[in-house]
């Protein structure tokens, strides 16, 4: 059972409840794939990244950023274990990557990848669908068109096995015959 909102609750901004689950390198993964300097990236606290992202919170997501910001700061941190005359590869880790986490072999080779979790999930765009409630673009929603536009079976058939070539016959008879059910009474 919901309780009811307090009036605090309600009036607090999508991006403050966004930013209030996310851990330090959530919050710069979100920072970086909204576009935020890579320097600034690496030297903010969570005060300085926390603004800039509820400034920025409904910028375009890039994720293909997340790849070229992991290469920048493991090419810093080889460069700074380097100077000091170390082993960079027994500093750099794939945990330290935002993007994707690989495993390489001896050559570099990349032989697993896994994306990192993103908290807020693409949206997916949503199909559009005719006046009967068919998927627009569809070997039925063109049945349908075919039909009410006057044409035979036969030439419906037909438009729709050279439009679709992967079509039964069958299917489309029987959608054939659902629209003219339909739309015989004048109801849609």
């Amino acid at each position: 059972m919901s309780r009811k909102k307090r009036k605090f609750e309600m009036d607090i901004p999508d991006a403050d409840k966004f930013i209030s689950y996310l851990k330090y390198k959530d919050m710069k993964r979100e920072c970086v794939v909204r576009g935020m300097e890579f320097d600034k990236v690496l030297k903010g606290g969570i005060p300085q990244l926390t603004n800039w992202l509820r400034n920025h919170f409904i910028d375009t997501i890039q994720l293909d950023l997340l790849e070229v910001f992991d290469d920048y700061q493991e090419n810093l941190i080889r460069e700074a274990v380097k100077t000091k005359g170390e082993d960079p590869d027994n500093v750099i880790h794939p945990a330290l990557r935002l993007g994707f986490i690989a495993e390489r072999d001896e050559d570099g080779v990349v032989t697993k990848r896994k994306r990192a979790r993103m908290i807020v999930k693409r949206k997916k765009n949503r199909r559009e669908r005719t006046g009967d409630g068919i998927f627009q673009g569809t070997k039925k929603a063109l049945t349908f068109q075919l039909q009410q536009q006057g044409l035979e079976k036969a030439e419906v058939i037909n438009k729709v096995m050279e439009q679709f070539l992967d079509a039964s016959p069958k299917s489309i008879g029987i959608w054939y015959n659902k629209s003219r059910k339909l739309h015989k009474d004048g109801t849609r």
